[in-house]
């Protein structure tokens, strides 16, 4: 049993580190941009690999991390938001509106960012690097709405102030599904993941291109997970919600790469 005065210094060590809670860490990023680079073409693959290189990276997969590496710049500070969406618990369905920004040119989340980042990845007015730049953000959050806790709810910042013990260690509700969750059956090699969740989808379609539809995905997740949370989690929180957590992922890179792949 974990001692109370051992849970207290967890807790505040938690609260210290709350903020930097990035989305899918870099395991889960990763392998949805590595699963997305593998679905394409050569003519696309080549295309994603010249931007990656000329952003400072040698894969797509680790390009897509760049939008976590510039969070702590200041001249970054505007895409903070745009990583997740919070709503209010009283919200059954998730609306275009959700975002509060339709009468704004620029998003202020996550399911109004990858339209936006999209469109300025294909306007070929735009500077190449900032087309680059745009690629990799519009790939990034597509990983991002599929994560649950990154639709979720405004009371607990999506789960970041939500502290559970999960195997002996107090932790956020957050942190667990953006990073431990991945990790608790033993996957921490992004090209072994990404390469086998390339293999599962093989021959498989895209067939829903919709972030709303991805945002409603991971908010029915979201308020799945939300009904029966028990401070120290149950030893099968793991065998269950591992597989849920995987099939994001590969939700995510199968949709990414049809996007890629749209005519330009």
């Amino acid at each position: 049993m974990i001692k109370k005065a051992t849970i207290t210094a967890l807790i505040m060590v938690g609260c210290l580190t709350a903020s930097s809670a990035f989305s899918w860490g870099p395991l889960g990023h990763r392998a949805i941009c590595d699963v997305a680079w593998r679905a394409g073409d050569t003519v696309t693959k080549a295309k994603l690999a010249a931007s990656a290189k000329r952003m400072g990276y040698k894969t797509f997969a680790t390009a897509c991390l760049w939008a976590d590496h510039v969070r702590n710049k200041k001249r970054y500070d505007y895409l903070k938001p745009l990583h997740y969406m919070n709503v209010s618990r009283k919200l059954v369905r998730i609306s275009r509106n959700s975002c509060r920004d339709a009468h704004l040119k620029k998003p202020r989340c996550v399911l109004s960012a990858i339209n936006y980042y999209e469109n300025r990845w294909r306007d070929k007015t735009l500077s190449q690097r900032q087309r680059d730049e745009a690629l990799l953000l519009m790939s990034h959050f597509v990983g991002d709405i599929h994560q649950p806790l990154h639709v979720s709810f405004r009371d607990d910042r999506g789960g970041t102030l939500r502290r559970v013990i999960f195997e002996g260690k107090v932790i956020s509700l957050h942190r667990l599904w953006d990073s431990n969750l991945l990790r608790c059956k033993g996957d921490t090699s992004w090209r072994k993941l990404g390469q086998n969740l390339h293999h599962q989808l093989r021959g498989q379609k895209a067939l829903e291109l919709s972030p709303l539809i991805w945002a409603q995905e991971s908010y029915e997740i979201t308020q799945r997970l939300y009904q029966n949370i028990k401070r120290p989690l149950a030893k099968s929180y793991c065998s269950e919600f591992n597989g849920i957590a995987v099939e994001r992922l590969a939700m995510a890179g199968l949709r990414l790469s049809a996007m890629l792949s749209k005519p330009r």
